[in-house]
């Protein structure tokens, strides 16, 4: 059953990908190369971003630019705990709206609205643009409670030729537990930079200048999520030993990644031939699996009891449970842990 868990994001993920299905690997997957910036235009602005996204052409005014990233090479289809992750990038234009006024109601909005909670105070920084006008940058990390899911976003603001306002805006969405996952790839910060990059003058922007920037983002994360997802398909099968060791090729790949050290630790709890070393080594693993998700993915939680359990801290076992039962109350799994533990 904790292996079907690990599958829960994918049934999204297959819904999403219909017109571009992932294939799982059979042995180590091919590196994607590396993501190249290109400039995009239109009237009155210009910005770089990644190559290889596709534009949305049914994007309405006042968005002038909606550039999708999600299933491009060098993105994870999902991330850390195999959740879908969506990221992209949008530009708008706005002629009725002053620079001021635009950005000041996206914050108020940030700190007011019931839809959101934030993790954190928007960040406001001042910043000047390729072309040397003055923009403000706003970063900002909270919570959908529509879903529950994560977003991370930087928006750019600077007016426009015709005395409006220009916004560019990158964003990230996962789970949360996929947060440390996401910021350890170097996702946001590449996709900050390429917000920064917008201008009025087409002349004054260059690709070349990102170069460095997109050549940070760690193109070991896609093929260890498609390593970890190839070895949560064996652990379905029961087939623990076959994958423990491609759990360890993708923890090696990248190893801010819980789904995997949670899968290595599941796996290890149930060799039948692990003597007390694998049990030290399987709590190790769950342990970083539910540091790297941030304490919030009840799976993460549950392997660590068990292993716990399986070292004879029993009480400890069922203090990690109960942490699990608070995010998590109805999962059955859980519920039957907690049972067997009361014992």
């Amino acid at each position: 059953m904790q292996a079907i868990r690990f599958f829960l994001g994918l049934i999204l993920l297959a819904i999403t990908a219909a017109s571009s299905p992932a294939q799982l690997p059979t042995d180590k997957p091919e590196q994607p190369p590396i993501i190249q910036p290109k400039v995009f235009s239109g009237d009155g602005w210009a910005i770089v971003a990644p190559d290889n996204w596709t534009p949305f052409v049914q994007a309405r005014t006042p968005v002038t630019l909606y550039l999708i990233g999600d299933f491009r090479p060098g993105i994870p289809p999902v991330d850390g705990n195999l959740s879908v992750l969506k990221a992209g990038l949008t530009v708008e234009h706005r002629p009725k709206e002053t620079f001021k006024a635009k950005l000041d109601r996206d914050v108020l909005e940030l700190k007011t609205s019931p839809a959101f909670k934030l993790l954190q105070d928007p960040k406001l920084e001042d910043v000047t643009l390729p072309d040397g006008s003055a923009g403000k940058l706003l970063s900002t990390e909270f919570i959908r409670k529509e879903n529950g899911r994560l977003s991370i976003q930087s928006k750019v603001y600077c007016a426009s030729t015709d005395g409006g306002v220009l916004v560019a805006t990158s964003f990230i969405t996962c789970r949360r537990p996929g947060r440390e996952f996401i910021k350890a790839m170097g996702l946001p910060e590449m996709l900050a930079k390429s917000v920064l990059s917008l201008a009025t003058n087409s002349e004054k922007v260059d690709a070349a200048t990102l170069v460095p920037v997109y050549e940070k983002l760690d193109r070991h994360a896609a093929p260890a999520i498609a390593q970890t997802r190839h070895a949560n398909e064996l652990l379905n099968d029961n087939k623990y030993e076959q994958a423990e060791p491609i759990f360890r090729d993708a923890i090696k790949a990248f190893d801010c990644l819980p789904a995997a050290h949670n899968g290595l630790a599941w796996a290890l709890l149930h060799n039948k031939q692990a003597g007390h070393d694998k049990l030290d080594e399987a709590l190790r693993e769950a342990n970083l699996a539910v540091t790297q998700s941030e304490s919030l993915d009840y799976t993460a939680l549950d392997t660590l009891a068990l292993a716990q359990e399986r070292l004879g801290d029993r009480n400890k076992a069922k203090e990690t449970i109960e942490r699990a039962l608070k995010l998590a109350p109805t999962d059955p799994d859980l519920l039957a842990h907690q049972k067997s533990l009361a014992r």
